[in-house]
């Protein structure tokens, strides 16, 4: 948290616990927000859409959210591929 600067402006933060601790991490806006809207329960379909376009991170940034174990549940909505 010391790293953080109020005066720069906007801060978007994770923060979590995990086996090591409280750990605080600074994201884009972009990824907080996406990361707001899966906590939210949100589908898929429409955080992404809410991503300024394009955003070329969002691949990592769902991987990233599923190796940390951040998302650990889902259900499809029964839509089969045309």
């Amino acid at each position: 948290m010391a790293g953080v600067d109020l005066r720069a402006g906007p801060v978007h933060l994770l923060i979590e616990r995990d086996a090591n601790g409280i750990q605080v991490r600074t994201l884009a806006a972009s990824a907080w927000q996406f990361t707001r809207h899966l906590v939210a329960g949100v589908t898929l379909y429409i955080a992404f859409g809410e991503l300024p376009q394009p955003h070329e991170d969002i691949n990592a940034l769902l991987a990233n959210h599923l190796a940390a174990g951040r998302v650990i549940d889902f259900s499809s909505t029964g839509v089969s591929p045309s």
